[in-house]
């Protein structure tokens, strides 16, 4: 969804493996994890000011409450 801007079907997902470009398409972005504290994460393409936000729900949850589109 980061690289597309949609979501895709879970048969595409298992299909493709995790972090696995069979398509050969163009490489995949670099992805920079910023910890905002215990409970909140920014993450974001490196070397650009945009990305999301995420809170911790539960034990092993994150919810996106925010998208930053500097």
């Amino acid at each position: 969804m980061l690289e597309k801007g949609k979501p895709g079907k879970p048969t595409d997902v298992a299909a493709a493996g995790v972090g696995v470009d069979t398509q050969g398409g163009p490489p995949r972005k670099d992805y920079s994890v910023e910890y905002q504290g215990w409970s909140k994460v920014f993450v974001h393409p490196r070397g650009e000011p945009g990305g999301f936000i995420f809170r911790r729900e539960g034990l092993m949850g994150w919810r996106l409450v925010a998208v930053k589109m500097d």
